[in-house]
This record gives C-alpha cells, sequence and structure tokens, in this order.
C-alpha cells in the first residue's frame, strides 16, 4: 500500500483500491534518489527545520539576529538550500507494534512502524541549536500517519521549529494528463492568511466565509469551482478551534478532522486528522511537464498538498511570534493522519 525511502523521509507511493476495484497511486514521487534531486519539488518530503517561508531568511531570536538561505525569491522555503528533504535519515526501527492511543480507534490493533532520525547541528542552514528530530510513519490498511518529534540537545539555545509532510495527492490518480479539477476538498478552517505575489503571508487574515473559499468551508467542493472563485490556491488555513500562538508540545497529543478530500470517479475519500493549528493548501500552481513523477511528466494542478504545520513566518509575526520557538526540555510535535475510505 505505502513505501518510504530514507533520503528525505519521504512517502513515495500511496496505493488505494478504488470502487471498481482498480489499484490507485494517489501520490507523486519517485523511483529513485537522483531523480528526487532533479525533480526538486519535495514530493512526499518531511519538509524542515522550518516549513514554509520565513520573510527574507531573517528573524530574530533571543536578542540575536539570524540570517538563513533565501532559496525561494527573496524569501526562505522548507529549511533552505539542504532542508531536512535533502538529507539522509537513519532508520532506526521497522516493526509491528500495538496501535498508538492517540491515532484513535481502528479495525486494525496493530501498525507497522517506520522509524527513522535526523541530527541536524548548530549553525545548520544557518538556524542555531543543535536538533534531535525522530521521525515516525504508521501504516495500516488504507491508513498512513506520521508523527514528527523534535527537541535540542547538549546546550543548545532555543531555535524555531515548523516541520511537516509535502506530498502531493490526486485521488483520481497521479497521471500526466490527470488534474485535481475534479477532485472535491472541505477543510474545517475560518480563516486564511492573504499572501503577496512571492506567496508569503501578509499579515492579513480573511474570513472564508468572506471570500472565495466559502463553499469548501460548508461541504466538499471541487477544485475547479474553487479555481473559477478564487484561483490558485497556496494559502495557509488556520483550523477553527485550534490555538495557534504557541508551539504544539509533546503532550498535545489530541488529533481532530483538518480536512476531507474525495474523487467521485474512483470512489476514494481522504480524511486528514492533526494535532496541528493550521494546513497549507496548496493547489500544484507550479508542477509543469519539465517535472516527472515515476518517469512520467507532471500537470499543472496534478495534485494538491495538504501541509499541517504552524503558522507560516511566525517568528515575523508578533501575534504567532512564539508559536515556532522551541526551548530547552520541550519537544515539538506534529502527528497528522491520512485515513482513506472507499465507496462500496
Amino acid at each position: 500500500m505505502a513505501s518510504f525511502t530514507d533520503f528525505g523521509g519521504i512517502l513515495v507511493s500511496a496505493k488505494i483500491p478504488s470502487k471498481n476495484g482498480e489499484v490507485v497511486e494517489v501520490v507523486y514521487g519517485q523511483d529513485d534518489v537522483q531523480s528526487y534531486v532533479d525533480h526538486p519539488a519535495y514530493f512526499g518530503a518531511t519538509v524542515g527545520r522550518v516549513a514554509n517561508r520565513i520573510a527574507k531568511g531573517q528573524f530574530r531570536l533571543s536578542e540575536k539576529e539570524y540570517q538563513v538561505a533565501a532559496n525561494n525569491g527573496p524569501n526562505a522555503l522548507h529549511g533552505g538550500l539542504k532542508g531536512f528533504d535533502k538529507k539522509f535519515w537513519q532508520v532506526t526501527k521497522f516493526e509491528i507494534v500495538d496501535r498508538p492511543e492517540f491515532l484513535g480507534k481502528n479495525k486494525d490493533n496493530s501498525v507497522v512502524i517506520l522509524e527513522m532520525t535526523l541530527e541536524d547541528k548548530d549553525g545548520s542552514e544557518g538556524y542555531p541549536g543543535s536538533l534531535q528530530v525522530t521521525l515516525r510513519y504508521y501504516v495500516s490498511e488504507c491508513e498512513i500517519s506520521y508523527e514528527i518529534l523534535a527537541e535540542l540537545t547538549g546546550a543548545s539555545q532555543s531555535t524555531i521549529v515548523n516541520m511537516t509532510n509535502h506530498s502531493y495527492f490526486n485521488l483520481k490518480g497521479v497521471k500526466s494528463d490527470v488534474t485535481i479539477d475534479d477532485n472535491q476538498i472541505y477543510v474545517a478552517a475560518d480563516r486564511y492568511d492573504v499572501v503577496d505575489g512571492d506567496c508569503l503571508v501578509t499579515g492579513e487574515e480573511v474570513a472564508l466565509e468572506k471570500s472565495g473559499l466559502a463553499k469548501m468551508r460548508e461541504n466538499l467542493t471541487e477544485f475547479s469551482e474553487i479555481f473559477k472563485s478564487f484561483g490558485d490556491v497556496d494559502h495557509n488555513m488556520f483550523l477553527a478551534g485550534k490555538e495557534a500562538t504557541k508551539l504544539t508540545l509533546y503532550n498535545d497529543s489530541e488529533i481532530s478532522l483538518a480536512a476531507r478530500a474525495k474523487s467521485p470517479a474512483t470512489g476514494i475519500t481522504l480524511e486528514l486528522y492533526t494535532n496541528q493549528p493550521c494546513l497549507q493548501l496548496y493547489t500544484g500552481n507550479f508542477l509543469t511537464t519539465s517535472m516527472k513523477s515515476h518517469g512520467k511528466p507532471c500537470t499543472h494542478h496534478g495534485g494538491y498538498c495538504l501541509e499541517t504545520q504552524m503558522p507560516p513566518n511566525s517568528i515575523n509575526r508578533e501575534k504567532y511570534a512564539k508559536s515556532t520557538v522551541l526551548n530547552h526540555g520541550e519537544k515539538f510535535r506534529n502527528i497528522t493522519q491520512f485515513k482513506f475510505l472507499v465507496e462500496k
């Protein structure tokens, strides 16, 4: 059903049976490491130390100024020139275990766990503090979950973290000539961040009900309709009822529904649960036929990302400045669950 690689902590493949009995590949991926290097679109990757964008790659923390690589126009994106998606992780566990309580009940009492670790040294990509990161994938029938943990080591000073998974989904199937237009999406958010021409948040927040994204908050809505009413989407959504002003720590283990997607063509539904307060919805706006997935050309709007996260550029936003700051004795935790359901 699912496959992974220790390069970038990547989810390579997720194959789900359709209502017609066909097995459908629903995520973009590659067949070898070099292809991930040649087509840097973060397919299935674990991104960090800080996901999303940091304005001009600059921030102030503990009375010090820091400059990290501006690798996306004028801004820093997804950890820099060599973020976690471009590093080899160490596989430390691969076995069948009892299903963790934080994933909720399921007909399966056991899951396959794949655990990887990464040590990110002080000064890596310009970030302060040495970081120990643990990534765990949990796999059972029609369900893929991940848990990302991070804590400072040694005498390291405080740092900033905001880690997520960057898989591209198309429940109709990821093929060269298939777009997400007739995929449907619902997001349990109440507002979104406005962005500028470089996709950096401006600080303005707009209620979904007062925008071209209104229907997406109420019911499953086709992406084609969203493109007509709103345009391309690459925006942070604030999940309703979630606290976005403080870092999600180890004890914050309760997950709730953040989004639901469906392909009427295949009958496959994806439910997304997370303990994170925000979700970046990205509709594959920069995918082109020059990019490859499993050796075949990608397509514009060929997949969408559901990136669970803390608010983007939070360290430079007064209201959210503490939401990505990790101090000694604390442990960051992102728990996210992809649950696939199929019509009978």
